[in-house]
């Protein structure tokens, strides 16, 4: 009796919160997704990108974020949020988000998407929050 205590508790962290989403290969979002973006001929500095279902209809749309070179030198980027449909072999722009800050992780949980976003911290330098902070998204 008592192992099998033991054994739910330790397998209950395991279960308790959504499981995060992989993330998408940057070949397919800079082969395929990219072209069809508003800005697709600014100079991309990391792509990343999820499959999300905001729609909750089934067929998976794709949250993408973007970090374009700022231009004029430096190691400044603008990082861009979209949310992103499928048309056959077309995408097409559904969204573009407004995130307080980069993308840690992806949940696609019942009935919205939440999202692990980089926070600062006290103490935190200008260049490098090290905190996060649980978002939702959801379609109104």
């Amino acid at each position: 009796m008592r192992l099998a205590a033991l054994l739910i508790c330790l397998a209950a962290p395991a279960l308790a919160g959504p499981k995060a989403q992989p993330e998408l290969p940057a070949s397919l979002l800079l082969g395929e997704v990219l072209p069809d973006l508003p800005n697709a001929r600014r100079e991309v500095e990391t792509i990343r990108g999820w499959h999300v279902d905001w729609e909750r209809d089934g067929a998976p749309e794709i949250l993408a974020q973007i970090a374009y070179v700022v231009p004029g030198g430096g190691n400044a980027v603008d990082i861009k949020w979209f949310l992103i449909g499928q048309d056959g072999n077309d995408y097409f722009l559904a969204l573009e988000l407004n995130l307080p800050g980069p993308i840690g992780a992806v949940y696609d949980t019942p009935g919205r998407v939440a999202l692990d976003v980089f926070s600062y911290a006290p103490g935190d330098p200008r260049c490098c929050p090290s905190g996060t902070v649980r978002q939702w998204i959801a379609k109104p």
